[in-house]
């Protein structure tokens, strides 16, 4: 009876007097949670595409293939026209391998692949980490929204396949084996090996992490000699072999050096390499409703350093746990790079000082509300990871950014030779022009440094600078982002140059010197890339159109993915009311860029040429979608779709979006287009006001449109004047 009574004694459930059971927040219950989550997670992750945040992973997966193919780690700058030379320490060549090895094989939906798998299993750790052995329900409710917390703090950084992947993950997985399953020790010095390999910059992170409780078990050995001395003898000696690990590497000692050789210039053009302003420290903002990530990373801080804080006043804070967050903190002067390294080495403090009771009863914590608390987290961060803006990109890879054009167009001529590039689109010139063409530099700032940059920078932005480079180099092309404003001027100068190829992120110009053949065959001849974009060609003439048109098909027929390029074949099409010729363009655009309104709005312009309301009615709303910058633009072509479909009050309102007829610029033929949707829709007071608007801004020589305004006012006084 002592045994039942002794099982008896602690909380009892609840009951509800209707349904009988009150929604828990158990251990058990927050193990259904996290496991409905990771697989949302996991659902979402694999449908995120490879996309160009920046081209790093591409020089990675280009020194895994040249490992592959060379038979050697890479530790010279062997892509680069570069003179002389650069060597460095390749501390993340394992990744190299692993990357490349996997796209050999899968493709890019290898790649996703890794990245869900790696952002699920550190998001696994880091439950565990912070929720096993938590019984009360007031913790479990707070490290749960801790854990949320961390989960829209990591998401974003998991979008780019890039090494720091493996480093969050090692970082949370030496903590959760140090903290709560100390047995397993013994494994450290493995995961040690392969971070060591798979991203070595970070060694420092490792060592502190061990370093510190290595000290405290010194400590600990100090202050009781006896207690616990075999136990504390083997976790010392498993830190030290894990810490060891740091040479174990193909450069040996060489690795000691690479987190501290980098330039404080390097912040000047890597965004994240600048260094943490209190602008970014007391960042509060939302997304859509939510915590925005550098919001969620200050939380984190905050409750940190407050743990911290906590934990000294009550004189019960580890010696490991001060001394890995103030590493932690530490890192936060190293540059927002570091900002996520800085969050993870707080998990110790945040668990072992938690802001909240230590012990609740179960019996008297709100239950219900914590329950609801509870699932209101949960739907945050599935709202979070659903409105990342990402999902509309080409899946499985978006070569938004990305000289994809340029690169093939290269491929394609195949006369290979020296290539000046801005150093943003490097990686991924490097990926697709190696071994055939040498580019000047990509943005590994462990080979090259600030002086590399500046040359290569200010040759594309400074005539002076220009001129120099052609003279120490003579490239044999130069590839030039739009965005380098005043290049087209620039390089006017340097006539043997000309224009043989653009995309939508780069003009290509090759050296008529080294390459005439190509600037024979390929010079643009019409086309002026840096305001095709701009041509309005339904003011064109219909000759002038041929013209354009027929050197557009060439340039489609090298490579037919460009949007610039299809997108002017697909206006010249409609402005010719070629609609049908227009559509496969168009649906290309489409393919290429789905994030885009480009592609459905001239596809809308098609169907609405040919009077197909409804299907285009449906691409301008996909268009509106893609939140165009002018949505008046497509609210109007939406309004006469639903005219047009005789569905006269929904015509309205999507007019009243478009347009304002107190707007000081508003033209007349708007304001026309506005009243005749009022007066369809019957709202007639406001329909006589609108064209009384416009027949005040006429312009008395535009005859035709004063007759076609003048015939509805007359209707309105013929309406007055009718019995």
């Amino acid at each position: 009876m002592n045994f039942i009574r002794n099982k008896m004694a602690g909380p009892r459930p609840h009951l509800d007097a209707v349904s009988g059971t009150v929604p828990s927040v158990s251990h058990g219950s927050m193990m259904a949670w996290f496991g409905l989550l990771i697989l949302i997670t996991a659902a979402y992750a694999l449908r995120w595409p490879i996309f160009c945040g920046d081209t790093d992973l591409w020089y990675h997966m280009s020194g895994g293939r040249y490992l592959f193919e060379q038979g050697e780690i890479p530790s010279t700058s062997y892509f680069s026209f570069i003179e002389p030379e650069k060597t460095w320490v390749n501390y993340y060549w394992l990744f190299q391998t692993l990357a490349y090895g996997i796209f050999s094989g899968a493709g890019y939906f290898g790649l996703i692949g890794l990245r869900a798998a790696l952002l699920c299993l550190l998001l696994l750790i880091l439950f565990k980490t912070l929720l096993t052995g938590e019984q009360g329900l007031r913790r479990r409710l707070y490290f749960w929204s801790m854990f949320i917390v961390f989960y829209m703090a990591l998401i974003p950084r998991f979008l780019l396949v890039r090494p720091h992947m493996f480093s969050y993950l090692f970082i949370v997985l030496f903590l959760y084996v140090l903290e709560c399953r100390p047995r397993r020790i013994k494994w450290l010095p493995v995961a040690g090996l392969l971070w060591v390999n798979l991203h070595g910059v970070e060694y420092p992170v490792m060592i502190l992490i061990c370093l510190a409780h290595l000290l405290e078990i010194m400590i600990q050995r100090f202050r009781a000699p006896k207690d616990h001395a075999a136990v504390h003898v083997n976790r010392a000696l498993y830190l030290v072999a894990t810490m060891w690990t740091i040479v174990l590497n193909p450069f040996g000692t060489k690795l000691f050096s690479a987190p501290f050789i980098i330039s404080p210039h390097v912040s000047s053009y890597i965004v994240e390499m600048r260094p943490i302003g209190w602008d970014n420290l007391i960042n509060l903002h939302w997304l859509k409703g939510i915590l925005e990530n550098y919001t969620a990373l200050n939380l984190l801080l905050l409750l940190g350093l407050l743990s911290l804080i906590r934990g000294a006043v009550t004189r019960k804070v580890r010696i490991a746990h001060v001394l890995i967050a103030i590493g932690g903190f530490y890192l936060l002067t190293r540059g927002i790079r570091h900002y996520w390294e800085g969050i993870l080495l707080c998990i110790p403090v945040l668990k072992a000082h938690p802001l909240v009771r230590d012990r609740d009863s179960e019996a008297e914590s709100p239950r219900i509300l914590a329950f609801l608390v509870a699932l209101f987290l949960t739907v945050s961060a599935v709202y979070f990871v659903q409105v990342l803006p990402i999902k509309r990109l080409a899946y499985p890879v978006s070569a938004k950014k990305l000289p994809n054009g340029v690169a093939a167009f290269l491929q394609f001529v195949d006369t290979g030779g020296s290539v000046l590039n801005g150093p943003d689109n490097g990686g991924y010139l490097n990926w697709e022009l190696y071994p055939r063409y040498r580019i000047y530099m990509d943005l590994e700032n462990s080979i090259f440094d600030v002086h590399d940059f500046n040359f290569g920078n200010s040759a594309l932005h400074n005539e002076a600078a220009l001129d120099r480079f052609i003279d120490k180099y003579d490239p044999d092309y130069i590839s030039v982002p739009y965005t380098y404003s005043g290049f087209e001027e620039r390089i006017k100068k340097h006539e043997s140059y000309a224009i043989v190829f653009a995309d939508d992120t780069d003009v290509l110009y090759a050296n008529r010197n080294k390459q005439p053949a190509v600037v024979d065959r390929y010079g643009f001849r019409t086309i002026n890339p840096y305001r095709l974009a701009g041509t309005d060609v339904s003011k064109m003439s219909e000759t002038e159109r041929e013209v354009l048109l027929a050197e557009l098909y060439r340039l489609d027929s090298l490579f037919s993915h460009v949007n610039l390029i299809n997108q002017a074949i697909a206006l010249i099409h409609n402005a010719n009311q070629d609609w049908d010729q227009a559509i496969p363009y168009a649906e290309e655009i489409i393919r290429n860029a789905p994030e885009q309104e480009t592609g459905y709005s001239i596809k809308g312009d098609s169907y609405l040429g040919m009077g197909r309301f409804q299907d285009a009615l449906v691409l301008y709303r996909d268009a509106l979608g893609a939140e165009p910058e002018d949505a008046s633009r497509l609210n109007k072509k939406i309004a006469r779709c639903l005219t047009g479909l005789g569905q006269y009050d929904e015509a309205y309102e999507a007019l009243q979006k478009a347009i304002s007829p107190f707007a000081v610029d508003i033209g007349y033929k708007d304001l026309y287009e506005y009243a005749t949707a009022a007066l369809l829709s019957e709202q007639f007071d406001e329909a006589l006001m609108v064209y009384e608007f416009a027949a005040r801004r006429v312009p008395l020589d535009d005859a035709d449109w004063v007759d076609k305004i003048n015939e509805r006012l007359a209707l309105f006084e013929a309406e007055e004047d009718a019995p």
